[in-house]
């Protein structure tokens, strides 16, 4: 069984293809209060959760933390940069220690060429991350 055979995102594909992601991800271990990347950081990868919980934040005008989701072993997260190549628009902070896979975009990925000639699914997923990035925007403005 690989590394992230138990990754929710991953389900559909099949055993080679998991594989060959694996050897993709640069694996590395958080320690509890460890961030994994801050609001307006350029970094585009995407973040697989093998062990722990991670925390998705932002911080209010005042700088009161504003938890958006706790999110633990089997599920993702830094997606919409993966997806528009934008700055990140939140922060991951780790609540316990982690191991988590990060997956750096590939050329021919979201973040890639397909920006150039999306596909209908793909227009969709921008406008999502668009949508949400708006949303934040107003919020933490």
């Amino acid at each position: 069984m690989g590394r992230l055979d138990g990754i929710t995102l991953l389900k559909s594909l099949i055993e080679d293809e998991r594989a060959d992601l694996e050897k993709r991800c640069q694996w590395r271990r958080y320690a509890k209060g460890d961030d994994v990347f801050t609001r307006n950081s350029d970094n585009q990868d995407m973040f697989l959760i093998t062990e722990g919980v991670v925390d998705i934040i932002n911080y209010s005008m005042t700088g009161r933390p504003v938890a958006y989701v706790k999110l633990g072993a089997s599920q993702y997260f830094g997606e919409l940069s993966a997806i528009d190549g934008e700055p990140r628009s939140a922060s991951a902070v780790c609540n316990q220690s982690a191991a988590i896979a990060e997956l750096q975009p590939h050329p021919q990925s979201l973040a890639g060429s397909w920006l150039i000639y999306p596909t209908p699914p793909q227009r969709e997923f921008a406008a999502h991350a668009s949508k949400t990035r708006e949303t934040v925007a107003r919020v933490f403005a």
